[in-house]
């Protein structure tokens, strides 16, 4: 067990980086994608500022 934990802790940070790039690209994708959804919503909650 002690010589499988490098590749488990390897096998768990990708994991953990596939998951937040995931989330990154949603916020980062969903506000410009969002007034062509829906055009009355306007309103950006994941960002201080405006694009």
């Amino acid at each position: 067990m002690p010589q499988l934990f490098p590749m488990n802790w390897m096998i768990l940070l990708i994991m953990f980086s596939m998951i937040y790039i995931m989330i990154l690209m949603i916020i980062y994708f969903f506000p410009m994608m969002s007034p062509f959804i829906s055009p009355k919503i306007k309103f950006y909650p994941f960002f201080p500022f405006k694009w």
